[in-house]
């Protein structure tokens, strides 16, 4: 009974129709070697922060996540293949993760080092994943078709970064984290607009509009580029 097979750069994706650059497999010295993200069984992905450039990033993936096209097997799904895909703002990539695992010896965890980035892509580093076998079988593991996303290189200033605080300060003894985040913020531009401008919010602060932060506040939602 096999256990994963050898290791394989892929050499297209198919469903973008670009070329493709081959990441880096595991060449890295353990000095060199950056940050890990964990694609856990549960499906929860592990990782925090930004990914640094310059450095290889090590991607582990448990196949428990992806069992179809006979991924997981004792003596089906021969020839099945998984494969990691990568893109930045200036490239993609694909690397095979493996072929197939046998579920009566136990199974490994995928484990790959792609990278280095470089200061030119920084920005999202999207990842996903495939299962296929010569049958014609393909699934994908993508968060539903959005990728998953994570930061690389350091992050970019953001206007919202500066109101942030002031919003927090003024909004959340009523409201909570209503408007923690930028999506929060943008879903209801219209609304904050309305109600600062004419008084009602902050709640008993009908002058807050005219005040350093209120006036920093309305500025940002009525002419941020983010929003």
């Amino acid at each position: 009974m096999r256990t994963l097979l050898s290791f394989l750069a892929a050499a297209t994706i198919a469903a973008c129709n670009v070329p493709v650059e081959p990441a880096a497999e595991g060449t890295a010295s353990a000095a060199t070697v950056g940050p890990t993200i964990a694609f856990r069984a549960d499906g929860t992905v592990d990782h925090r922060g930004a990914i640094p450039v310059d450095v290889p990033v090590v991607v582990t993936y448990d196949p428990l996540r992806l069992a179809a096209c006979g991924l997981l097997g004792s003596t089906a799904g021969l020839g099945a293949r998984l494969e990691l895909f990568f893109k930045t703002a200036t490239r993609h990539g694909s690397v095979k993760l493996g072929d197939r695992w046998a579920v009566d010896q136990g199974r490994d965890v995928a484990k790959v080092a792609i990278g280095p980035f470089s200061a030119a892509e920084a920005g999202t580093l999207e990842l996903w994943f495939r299962a296929t076998n010569p049958t014609g079988c393909e699934a994908f593991d993508s968060q539903g078709g959005a990728n998953y996303d994570f930061q690389l290189g350091a992050p970019v200033p953001s206007a919202y970064d500066g109101v942030a605080p002031l919003i927090e300060a003024a909004c959340s003894d009523c409201h909570g984290a209503s408007f923690g985040t930028l999506d929060a913020v943008r879903t209801r531009r219209s609304a904050m607009i309305s109600a600062i401008s004419s008084g009602r919010m902050p709640k008993n602060n009908p002058g807050w509009k005219d005040t350093p932060a209120g006036k920093a506040v309305l500025d940002f939602l009525r002419t941020s580029p983010e929003l």
